[in-house]
């Protein structure tokens, strides 16, 4: 806690993560959400610190005007939760519509509404309630990112922003405040702000608080030799520059690096001249190399739905596969089949290259998210890391009979699995500095594999022979900005 008149911080609250701080309407307490890798706790904590209270977990917190109660909402589950902040009692309501994720709320000033935003498959949605549940409106809908909705100070309108890529505008619809629906369209009023997710106003509606956050990232190589806790590791600053890199793949023989930035290029894996091979309008997303080398599957949005494409390694002309919808992420067997992930980032589906036939991994898509799919040597068994409830970790999933094992709890992802199917390479995403397990697939002790002379890693990738890997490592520099009168209509 820093008073703004000066003086030295005071700490008031110490957690593993912190993810959220909501200030009470009074300003005698905060809302803090905290959470250990899957679990999380919401917890009430006085302004200069203390005794605090653990309550219900709610993401996207919210206070009432009053500050006796405060909202919430909880994934999967369409609803909105109300917490009694002196009994720690809970109420909620339903949400009609259809969406996959709730990603934020905010309560009116008034009291009797509350707005929040949704995101389905192919959109991002904007809604107002009533707290008893008896009214709901759509006020915006988009096919881009939203992020952080807010009443103004006299509830007649929404603040919110859009994303423009690299970019956001801040946009403002007008709210008939008895009714909570729209009053015309959104304006863009402030636009080109490099904002982060989330923005606050002050009471009299004439002040703006944001982050502006500038990230990058670049491509690094690492080289091992040796055994155990002896490997002589050895790093390599591949790319340079303030672009975003991501999605790096290594070549079936080793050789080279496709990766994306803003389109996709190769790269040889000790670094050197790089290559573009598509030249796209848009985002090409996780390329993946075929089997033989000769092409490269990714994700590029066609129509507003993103599709599967492949391109051919040398350059060319993309081709889409016409029938698939993807959310992000993508993978090519040891035989044929890509491996794609279904919006809604809840199952893989197994697309064939040649007839475009689809089939599911798993019969049952809504046990949670998955990411991260990597194939065993032999084709027959897939790792992903999976937020299967009620177990978040890395799982193995058996293509012959559909069995599902545990390996490892916790936010492991799955790298490659070793050359001979016993174990799976996987990155520990909590641990810093970086480090690269090694979970054996039939029982055993997990050991420690790598560990990388970085703070954090983005995405890895590794040579088919595991004697390189080549990794993501993100920049991010951010301050806060307070924009005075930053709407012209408010006086």
């Amino acid at each position: 806690m820093q008073d703004l008149t000066g003086g030295q911080p005071l700490e008031i609250f110490k957690h593993k993560n912190i993810d959220d701080l909501q200030w009470s309407p009074d300003g005698s307490e905060l809302l803090i959400l905290a959470n250990n890798d899957s679990v999380g706790d919401t917890y009430l904590v006085p302004r200069l610190g203390g005794t605090s209270r653990k309550m219900m977990y709610l993401p996207f917190i919210s206070w009432s005007p009053d500050g006796s109660r405060f909202a919430g909402g909880f994934e999967p589950r369409k609803r909105i939760w109300f917490t009694n902040k002196s009994t720690g009692d809970t109420t909620s309501i339903s949400l009609n519509g259809s969406f996959t994720w709730l990603e934020d709320i905010d309560w009116s000033p008034a009291g009797n509404r509350l707005l929040y935003l949704t995101e389905g498959e192919k959109e991002a949605t904007i809604w107002t309630i009533t707290t008893d549940g008896t009214q709901q409106y759509k006020i915006v809908e988009d096919s881009v990112y939203l992020r952080s909705p807010r009443w103004s100070s006299k509830g007649d309108a929404v603040y919110y922003l859009r994303s423009l890529g690299q970019t956001m505008d801040l946009m403002k619809i007008k709210i008939d405040p008895g009714t909570g629906r729209a009053k015309g369209l959104p304006i863009a009023i402030q636009s080109g702000l490099q904002a982060g997710r989330v923005f606050t106003l002050s009471k009299d509606n004439k002040q703006l608080l944001y982050t502006r956050v500038q990230s990058y990232s670049n491509l690094w190589l690492a080289t091992y030799e040796g055994k155990g806790d002896t490997k002589a590791i050895k790093t390599k600053q591949l790319t340079t520059g303030t672009s975003l890199v991501s999605w790096q793949s290594i070549s079936p023989d080793g050789k080279k690096v496709v990766f994306n930035k803003g389109n996709l290029f190769i790269i040889p894996i000790e670094g050197g001249e790089m290559k573009q091979i598509t030249f796209l309008d848009s985002y090409a997303a996780s390329p993946v190399w075929s089997p033989d080398g000769k092409e490269i599957a990714f994700g590029f949005p066609q129509n507003g739905i993103l599709k599967a494409w492949r391109v051919s390694a040398d350059g060319g002309t993309p081709r889409p596969f016409e029938k698939s919808e993807l959310s992000t992420e993508l993978t090519w067997s040891p035989g044929s089949n890509i491996l794609y992930q279904r919006p809604g980032n809840r199952n893989f589906h197994f697309l064939n290259p040649k007839t475009e036939e689809e089939r599911p991994l798993v019969k049952n898509d809504s046990v949670g998210w998955m990411f991260n799919p990597r194939y065993s040597p032999d084709g027959k068994k897939v790792a992903v890391h999976w937020n299967r409830r009620p177990t978040r970790g890395l799982w193995v999933i058996s293509l012959q009979d559909s069995s599902q094992v545990l390996l490892h709890r916790g936010f492991i992802l799955p790298i490659r699995w070793s050359s001979n199917g016993k174990s799976v390479y996987a990155l520990n995403v909590s641990e810093k500095p970086s480090k690269i397990l090694m979970i054996p697939v039939s029982g055993g002790k997990t050991k420690t594999f790598l560990t990388l002379p970085f703070e954090k890693i983005g995405s890895v990738s590794m040579s088919p022979d595991g004697k390189k890997m080549v990794f993501t490592v993100p920049e991010t520099q951010s301050d806060a900005w307070l924009m005075e009168d930053f709407d012209p209509e408010v006086k």
